[in-house]
């Protein structure tokens, strides 16, 4: 039995540029990928504009490397690696299997908070998140606070963050322990530590 699993690259014979990405059945991907690049809806804009462009004819796909699915984003980051610098690439992520540098349209952005109305995240989900976050490394946190700094919120935004702020009962009237204030004050003092130590580096 043949392997479904693999890298592929979706190349336009136009510009020579082309995505790379894999899958456990690469077969079905291609056909997931051809579906929201004809509705306009795919997650990378690079691609999806050059298909807008050039249209559907002029995009070929071809299996790179088959691979095992459990070493699949490891064969795919080797990849990405290899032409990243080169400027070829599509792809707006250079890390497989994440999502940053993905922008999502005003549509879809709507669909996802509606889909998250009304759901409350379990106890070991908020867990995993408070975990996430506080594992985050002194490069990532310094690069969010790069991010966020000079920004300035337009009043529609401001106008959301305050209303959000009105609505959100988890804290009112509730008061924090000594012992959950000492906590807080510990790792503001502790980010503050980081962020020094980031900045001497720099």
């Amino acid at each position: 039995m043949s392997i479904q699993s693999g890298v592929y690259c979706i190349k336009c014979v136009v510009n020579q540029k082309f995505y790379i990405g894999s899958a456990v059945n690469y077969k079905n991907r291609w056909a997931e990928h051809k579906r929201r690049l004809t509705a306009g809806t795919h997650h990378c804009l690079h691609l999806q504009h050059a298909w807008n462009k050039y249209g559907k004819d002029v995009f070929e796909f071809c299996l790179i490397e088959s691979v095992q699915k459990e070493n699949l984003l490891s064969a795919e980051q080797r990849w990405i690696n290899s032409y990243w610098a080169d400027g070829v690439l599509f792809n707006s992520c250079q890390i497989a299997g994440s999502t940053i540098g993905r922008k999502h349209s005003q549509e879809s952005k709507d669909k996802m908070r509606q889909s998250h109305i009304g759901i409350v995240p379990s106890a070991s989900i908020r867990y995993k998140m408070k975990q996430a976050q506080s594992n985050r490394s002194i490069e990532t946190r310094l690069k969010m606070s790069i991010a966020q700094r000079g920004k300035i919120h337009s009043l529609e935004e401001k106008n959301k963050i305050s209303d959000s702020m009105k609505y959100n009962t988890n804290h009112l009237g509730k008061k924090d322990s000594e012992v959950t204030k000492k906590r807080k004050s510990d790792a503001q003092k502790l980010r503050w530590i980081h962020y020094r130590e980031a900045q001497s580096c720099l």
